[in-house]
């Protein structure tokens, strides 16, 4: 009886190293924010190694986001993938982090901030549309 749970123990040990072991080799990193309007943001990660399923950005108006509260699966290369987050409030900061998952498991990247433009700003920083912009005027002679 005392082989047979020795044996188990055993058994129960090397799964779990196994388990831990193909998580701890997938690496989720937030690299950083692109474009950001009143409404949008554009945001790029990387992600390696096996075995993973889904990938992407969860973002939230608190720190530590979780795929749970908004998220966006990503596109492009492992090495650089992008996300546009859409739906977002003008003049608002958020959190987002990078994440993966590997079967039921969710591996969350380190984690940035980004507050949003104005109401009505332009992406090049502007908070007045360009449709409101005052022409110059020149006098001539």
């Amino acid at each position: 009886m005392k082989h047979i749970r020795l044996h188990l123990a055993c058994t129960i040990l090397l799964l779990a190293s196994f388990i831990s072991k193909s998580y701890s080799q997938v690496t989720v990193k937030t690299i950083k924010t692109g474009i950001v309007t009143s409404y949008s943001a554009d945001c790029y990660y990387s992600v390696s190694g096996s075995n993973i399923t889904e990938s992407g950005i969860c973002w939230s108006t608190k720190p530590a986001p979780v795929v749970t509260s908004f998220h966006q699966n990503g596109q492009g290369s492992p090495s650089q993938m992008s996300v546009l987050m859409t739906n977002l409030q003008a003049s608002t900061k958020y959190y987002l982090r990078a994440y993966a998952k590997v079967g039921d498991q969710v591996i969350y990247g380190n984690e940035i901030n980004f507050t949003t433009k104005e109401k009505n700003s332009n992406p090049n920083g502007s908070a007045r549309p360009k449709s409101e912009t005052k022409p110059t005027s020149s006098k001539n002679g």
